[in-house]
């Protein structure tokens, strides 16, 4: 998988989402629809940024970005009070 149609952001009620081991490049602005997201996991993939809206994600418990090539981390991830988790290793 490459990127997620439009379609995926009528997914509201979804709390889970594992998209690891795929070519996804871009955290695109269909995730951040996903309200109700509580995990995230985009691991193995080829992403390099981090976008400032992550902070649209309130529920989010744990996002796990590992293996990728994410250089920063934005400010706005504070923003997320329930985060507990957060996995960025091997990141080059």
């Amino acid at each position: 998988i490459k990127y997620l149609s439009k379609g995926f952001c009528e997914l509201i009620s979804l709390i889970e989402l594992n998209l690891s081991y795929n070519k996804i490049k871009k955290i695109t602005m269909i995730f951040f629809n996903l309200i109700n997201l509580e995990k995230l996991y985009l691991d193995f993939n080829n992403i390099n940024t981090i976008p400032k809206e992550i902070n649209n994600l309130k529920k989010l418990k744990c996002l796990s970005l590992s293996n990728n090539k994410i250089k920063s981390i934005p400010i706005e991830l504070s923003e997320l009070i329930d985060l507990s988790i957060l996995n960025l290793e091997r990141n080059y």
